[in-house]
């Protein structure tokens, strides 16, 4: 992770929460002056979570040492998770606002999903977690069944660097990629677009077509009594594998620098949406 200083993320914390009115919004409220404000509970968490803190007890730990002349009226650590779990709509503003502030260079774009894990293995068939959010799903890139969410990307392709996330979509684990890829492409125009086979729908592609979209996918596997894919087919196949190497490359990237396809920490939803939000807006303001 990089060496960031804890003046750099308040500063673009308060940016945002100043100039917008996420639903989080403690300064809107009956207690609009509180001695532990918003920005500094999503100023510590993100400097706690670029540090490689994985829990909140971990971040309060080092809070409670480190930072009491930025913080001198650090509250409970109870306090400071509940604080810190309403702050996700803060968090998912401060990502999109950043995102939006990168200049647009391309045309391309890139579009698959990665796995959430809140619980896998046995646990996975009984883990209740954020119920609303999460469910049981199988990831195929992964082989494995898991309970969690499913983070759908549309990422615009870089030369000689990974992709920027430009829509990102939580939906449950169980959630296939074909309805996502329809409301991340919703209002999309004039792009072209690499997704794999999950992503195929000769209706839909026609009504993308129409908006200039461009989706390439790769043929799909025929049948024994059906011809098989052809030599032009199969280099089709590999041609839309090559391109979308690039967002299994922006993946990693996320895996790398984050814990964010690990969390097994969430116990509730807010905790959880709260997590993975605090993590893109921490990637967005100073990795992409």
């Amino acid at each position: 992770m990089k060496k960031i200083k804890l003046f750099q993320i308040n500063r673009r914390v308060r940016r945002v929460y100043y100039t917008t009115n996420p639903a989080c919004c403690q300064r809107l409220s009956n207690n609009g002056e509180p001695k532990f404000t918003d920005v500094q509970a999503a100023t510590i968490y993100l400097y706690g979570k670029n540090l490689g803190l994985r829990t909140k007890q971990s971040v309060y730990n080092f809070a409670k040492q480190n930072l009491l002349r930025y913080c001198n009226h650090l509250p409970t650590y109870k306090q400071f998770c509940l604080r810190v779990n309403k702050l996700s709509p803060l968090f998912e503003m401060l990502c999109n606002a950043e995102l939006k502030m990168k200049s647009k260079m391309s045309k391309t774009h890139l579009l698959d999903s990665m796995p959430t894990v809140v619980a896998k293995g046995s646990r996975s068939n009984r883990a209740k977690t954020a119920g609303e959010l999460c469910d049981k799903g199988h990831c195929a890139s992964q082989k494995m069944w898991y309970y969690g969410v499913k983070i759908h990307i549309l990422a615009e392709e870089r030369v000689h660097s990974v992709p920027i996330p430009r829509r990102i979509l939580l939906t449950k684990a169980s959630e296939h990629d074909l309805p996502a890829g329809k409301l991340i492409l919703e209002n999309a125009e004039d792009i072209e677009v690499f997704a794999d086979k999950g992503y195929i729908d000769d209706d839909w592609g026609y009504d993308l077509q129409l908006r200039y979209v461009e989706l390439n996918t790769p043929f799909k596997e025929r049948g024994k009594n059906q011809i098989p894919l052809d030599d032009g087919e199969y280099a089709w196949n590999a041609f839309v594998s090559s391109r979308r190497q690039q967002i299994e490359a922006l993946f990693s990237q996320i895996s790398r620098l984050t814990d964010m396809q690990d969390a097994h920490v969430a116990r509730s939803e807010t905790g959880l949406l709260s997590f993975i939000w605090a993590n893109f807006a921490l990637l967005a303001m100073f990795y992409w």
